[in-house]
């Protein structure tokens, strides 16, 4: 297939990514107005329930905070009970950031969508999952160097 003919396909694509990133931007609002706290916050807490444990530099990158603002934000976690700053055991001088059992209750709200995917993959074949897999990872990974530049742009 000629470039010219796979240009409208792209565009959906594209597109379908967009109507995708807007509607996960409406989910983490609600989430985060029902439990009364920043998305920023909210990212945090998503990033740690995916990684577990992280030195507050590694959440800081993560998330796109200066380390001054990742402060910040941890300690109004720490003050809503979501998360603690522990000691880490393979070198005592570095702190950690762990999500509480309150941080469950986020967590949950996301169960049903979690629920919703899982029926949705289902509908595919292995290859189809394995194919959406490598697509969404190579996205995600062309989304996190575009916000790079940005930041880089913004910092120079």
């Amino acid at each position: 297939m000629s470039s010219g003919q796979s240009r409208p396909r792209h565009r959906a694509i594209l597109e379908a990514l967009r109507e995708l990133s807007a509607a996960s931007d409406l989910l983490d609002a609600a989430v985060a107005l029902r439990l009364n706290m920043s998305r920023t916050d909210l990212r945090c807490l998503d990033y740690l329930a995916r990684t577990g444990p992280v030195p507050a530099s590694q959440l800081a990158d993560a998330v796109g905070l200066t380390r001054g603002a990742l402060t910040i934000a941890v300690d109004r976690l720490v003050h809503a009970g979501y998360v603690r700053r522990c000691v880490d055991a393979s070198d005592r001088r570095r702190v950690l950031i762990q999500l509480t059992r309150k941080a469950d209750r986020v967590i949950a709200l996301f169960a049903d969508l979690a629920s919703a995917t899982d029926r949705l993959l289902a509908s595919y074949s292995g290859a189809d999952v394995d194919l959406l897999t490598t697509f969404l990872g190579a996205a995600s990974d062309v989304l996190a160097n575009q916000a790079r530049a940005v930041r880089r742009g913004v910092d120079s």
